[in-house]
């Protein structure tokens, strides 16, 4: 909507708000109150953040939403999500040492990878040759 995406028409907000309103009364009746997602719900909302922050683009949360696929390559199964991130990066920051020498794209190489190559790498790089 460009009237949030612009600090040009704030003059526009309460029509926004009113065309938000009518949008998520209308996803309710059309589709049912049990689909209603936190998504469609933070539309309420988001007249508010035009008004606290200005335009939406000045707040997006695109860089973080990008990054997110990285966190998601470092969880293997549903159960304590933020304890597998944390051991990933554990053994990613162990393997560090490892590949600095001999890979000029080690971020690219870590991000990649999946933990079954860790552990194997792992293995192969702390046992005694």
């Amino acid at each position: 909507m460009i009237i949030l995406l612009s600090p040009d028409y704030g003059h526009y907000i309460n029509i926004a708000r009113k065309l938000l309103d009518n949008f998520i009364k209308q996803f309710e009746i059309l589709y049912g109150c049990h689909l209603i997602s936190h998504n469609v719900h933070g539309l309420s909302h988001i007249c508010d953040d035009y008004i606290k922050f200005g335009a939406l683009d000045n707040c997006s949360t695109f860089p973080f939403e990008n990054y997110m696929s990285t966190l998601k390559n470092l969880i293997r199964k549903p159960d304590k999500p933020l304890i597998q991130v944390v051991k990933r990066c554990n053994e990613i920051n162990l393997l560090k040492p490892h590949f600095q020498n001999e890979t000029p794209q080690l971020s690219i190489f870590l991000d990649l990878i999946k933990m079954d190559h860790l552990q194997k790498i792992y293995k192969d790089t702390s046992s005694p040759h």
